[in-house]
């Protein structure tokens, strides 16, 4: 197809209208090059806050009339705003041009018209409206063009390179798609680097629901255009919904993978079957350990395959696989790694894309099991996963939400599923516990502050918003109750089990 042929409009062309043919004209070849937005009529010489640039001004010199300086501040505004030149009528206002001010137009190549006889500026203004109006329209039907190109293929069920090679044919325009998986593409196959660094660039990032998937950077050889960038509006749409098509065409291929990975959950498949499995379904790659998370799922399945197409291309960025199903009202998000990485670096990555996903509103809340490093240990992942949930809806948000970060927390959980929590916080507690219920005081909680401040006396204070006498009024009932060893090492670290199994089974003891 030929490349569409769109001439931008410049000084020279109108130059070659009829009204310019007993016009002077004092302009480099370059100069007549520039491109023209807009004619004006103008005469105030404070103009530069008036002005958007590319507009060719018309003047009778009224502003100025005889003042040199003026005139130079005046056309020194024009060339600051980038206008696209000059017309001066030296008739009855002023009759010529200060050289200084026809020097300072050669030396920033400024291009200056200058009539000798009246000109009727309304007809000039009126035939190049009327250019302007065919330039816009031959520019709509292009864009309208180029639009039903883009369609043409999004509707034949064409690939987003066929949308590129489109664009790349029908405007000229060169081009560098980067998407976040997979490799570059360009057109043409190469640009060398020293030809890039002269031309024009457009960048646009190509986002499906919010999410940047790809960038594009298109090239020209000149300053980019109205037609060019709205022709790279139109192929950035089109982009951005062949891409979503596609992921969501992979998406729902992928739902095959939720009854396979339920039945691995259930612990149905031994390891040798779930190695064959994923060589069948990822031939290319070899995995070394596997995470599996949990987050609240969505039950409009509609937006849970956007959510999910969104959450596998964050995974897919920070170099996870992901397989993901709908199991026990939670969503499973199961983290096959390839390589082995650093615990703190792999935790960061998760929390990162965790955090997107909260932000997004896609999830609530989320929990990290513990990493396993052979494939049948699937199951631990998820109950520690599991666990880390469970936790959470008793302590809320100020808890961490990776396994590994709860110690004692984990011993509570236990001696709760044990049904022994409840008699062991009462054998340590029940007397702080009635004697705060008897006398509305806060016995539980100074013990808490106070171990946690490992005795400073203090710091103790300072937290709880108490003067010192208070604190020692309070310690001295809390050693009274529980007995003078409170603060011994083997008592200290009952007495902190006891306190977070409290709160575990009751409420926090708000700080």
């Amino acid at each position: 197809m030929a490349k569409v042929n769109l001439q931008r409009i410049t000084v020279g062309d109108f130059l070659k209208r009829p009204f310019f043919k007993k016009a002077e004209v004092i302009a480099s070849p370059s100069a007549l090059q520039r491109d023209v937005t807009w004619v004006h009529i103008m005469d105030s010489t404070n103009v530069e806050h008036l002005l958007n640039g590319g507009e060719l001004i018309l003047s009778t010199g009224l502003g100025w009339k005889e003042d040199d300086e003026i005139c130079l501040s005046f056309l020194r505004q024009l060339i600051d705003s980038q206008c696209a030149g000059l017309c001066v009528e030296l008739v009855t206002y002023t009759k010529q041009l200060p050289e200084a001010a026809i020097q300072l137009a050669k030396d920033n190549d400024f291009p200056l018209v200058l009539f000798y006889e009246e000109v009727r500026y309304i007809d000039i203004t009126q035939d190049h409206y009327a250019i302007f109006l065919n330039y816009h329209h031959k520019m709509v039907t292009e864009l309208e063009r180029l639009s039903a190109l883009l369609n043409d293929s999004l509707l034949s069920g064409k690939d987003h390179i066929s949308l590129l090679k489109e664009f790349y044919q029908f405007t000229g325009l060169s081009l560098l798609f980067e998407p976040k998986q997979g490799e570059p593409l360009r057109f043409p196959a190469k640009i060398s680097d020293a030809k890039k660094q002269t031309m024009a660039t457009e960048t646009r990032s190509i986002k499906v629901m919010n999410h940047t998937i790809a960038h594009l950077t298109v090239y020209s050889e000149k300053e980019f255009d109205e037609f060019q960038r709205l022709a790279t509006d139109r192929v950035e749409i089109a982009l951005a919904q062949e891409l979503m098509r596609s992921m969501y065409v992979e998406e729902r291929k992928s739902r095959k993978e939720e009854m396979w990975l339920q039945r691995w959950l259930t612990g149905d498949y031994k390891e040798d079957d779930i190695r064959l499995q994923l060589q069948s379904m990822y031939p290319d790659d070899t995995f070394s350990s596997l995470i599996v998370c949990l987050g609240h799922r969505n039950n409009d399945t509609t937006t849970m395959i956007g959510n999910t197409m969104i959450t596998r291309s964050l995974f897919e960025d920070r170099d996870f696989t992901l397989i993901t199903t709908p199991y026990q009202q939670q969503t499973v998000y199961l983290l096959l790694i390839r390589k082995d990485v650093p615990t703190p670096q792999l935790y960061d990555s998760i929390r990162e894309v965790f955090e997107i996903l909260k932000e997004d509103r896609i999830l609530d809340t989320y929990a990290i099991g513990q990493p396993q490093n052979q494939l049948n240990k699937l199951r631990f992942s998820y109950q520690s996963a599991q666990m880390v949930l469970a936790i959470h809806r008793r302590f809320g948000s100020s808890i961490s939400p990776f396994y590994d970060d709860l110690h004692i927390h984990r011993i509570v959980y236990h001696m709760d599923n044990n049904h022994y929590l409840e008699s062991y916080v009462q054998e340590y507690l029940q007397g702080l516990i009635q004697y705060d219920e008897r006398k509305n005081s806060q016995l539980l909680r100074t013990l808490k502050v106070y171990l946690r401040s490992n005795g400073n006396k203090q710091e103790t204070a300072k937290e709880l918003f108490i003067v010192r006498q208070t604190l020692y009024h309070r310690l001295r009932k809390i050693e009274d109750i529980l007995g003078s060893d409170f603060f011994d090492y083997h008592k200290r670290l009952a007495l902190d089990i006891a306190l977070l199994g409290y709160e575990y089974l009751y409420s926090p003891l708000s700080d």
